[in-house]
């Protein structure tokens, strides 16, 4: 079986896996993309689901909604404020708009305050936790040195690069976070442990981990 690449066609944007690759590595379509579809898939819910508890709405959210905006975010995870704020957006705008189906009254708690009774996290730092998990995954399956560093024995060392889109990258970005991590979340015996240990870290102490 003979495969042949054609050269000559050159294209912009293209779909591969699910996930909007541009030539200049740009994910702004992808965040656009993504975005729109998983609106629609929240308006739907906020439509079917009239008037239930707040359990029933994040649990349809969870389900429905949220993987369409976390799925393969190890590549195309957004830098630039417009592209998170848009993702954000969906999850503020579904909270809104379900507490108010749910609680008929004149109390309108801020984004901050609805996160904490819908029991949801950020969508920015929960982008930040599976790179975290990726990076876990990766470093404890092909490599174990230690550094010189007052953190943890297993500091990362990340090259520099003056370009924007590599330095947005996963492995670029992860970096910086992974060396700020607490030495006994590092140090977790498996991913389900680290992963424990990750939900309890207070990931908005780290600046490298704060996009907004």
């Amino acid at each position: 079986m003979e495969c042949k690449f054609y050269a000559d066609q050159l294209f912009e944007l293209m779909r591969d896996l699910g996930v909007y690759v541009s030539s200049d590595l740009n994910w702004h379509n992808h965040c656009v993309e993504v975005s729109r579809r998983a609106a629609q898939v929240a308006n739907y819910i906020l439509r079917a689901v009239q008037y239930s508890s707040v359990e029933s709405y994040r649990k349809a959210f969870v389900a429905y909604c949220r993987p369409i905006l976390e799925y393969c975010t190890q590549v195309w995870s957004p830098s630039v404020k417009r592209d998170i704020e848009m993702i954000e957006r969906v999850q503020r705008r579904f909270t809104k708009m379900a507490f108010r189906k749910a609680f008929r009254g004149p109390f309108q708690p801020n984004y901050e305050q609805r996160l904490r009774i819908f029991d949801l996290k950020p969508l920015w730092h929960r982008r930040v936790q599976f790179d975290l998990h990726f990076c876990f995954k990766i470093h404890f399956s092909f490599t174990n040195f230690a550094s010189r560093s007052r953190f943890h024995l297993l500091q990362i060392e990340r090259k520099t690069t003056s370009r924007t889109d590599v330095l947005n990258s996963f492995a670029f970005r992860v970096v910086p976070i992974w060396n700020s991590l607490p030495c006994d979340v590092v140090m977790a015996g498996n991913l389900s442990c680290f992963k424990r240990r990750l939900e309890q870290c207070d990931l908005t102490t780290i600046p490298a981990a704060c996009r907004l």
